[in-house]
């Protein structure tokens, strides 16, 4: 996280030294029926509920836009949307082209130690239909 912050957006040393002791040396435990589990290590993400996580998240993701070379994208908190349009004659040279994003899209994910959850991925095709009609 420091690295992209500081190399993409130029935070100060003093920032960065904040923000890193903010996300190291953190732990957490689960609390069910009164019942807590032993604390263990955060090594990942931001303190869940925190008011910097959302932003610091969209500051990581900031850069996945720069990896898709066919489709347009639209970042909503941790949601990506990908989006494209192409003739119905085209639709299987696009479908590969597609693809090559997706892959893209998961290897930026490994490298920057997120991941895809394809349980939670959708493709929506949609197909526009232009009737014309001689009336007499």
């Amino acid at each position: 996280m420091c690295f992209k912050l500081k190399h993409m957006f130029n935070f100060s040393s003093s920032s960065l030294t904040l923000i890193n002791s903010y996300l190291t040396n953190r732990a957490q435990a689960v609390v069910v029926n009164d019942k807590t589990s032993r604390l263990l290590p955060v090594n990942r993400g931001v303190p869940q509920g925190s008011i910097l996580g959302p932003l610091l998240f969209c500051l990581y993701i900031n850069d996945l836009p720069k990896v898709i070379n066919t489709c347009r994208t639209h970042l909503y908190a941790d949601d990506v949307q990908l989006y494209s349009y192409c003739k119905p004659s085209e639709i299987n040279n696009h479908v590969a082209k597609i693809n090559d994003d997706l892959t893209q899209i998961l290897s930026w994910t490994s490298q920057n130690g997120l991941s895809v959850n394809p349980s939670k991925s959708k493709c929506i095709c949609m197909y526009r239909y232009i009737a014309t009609t001689d009336f007499i």
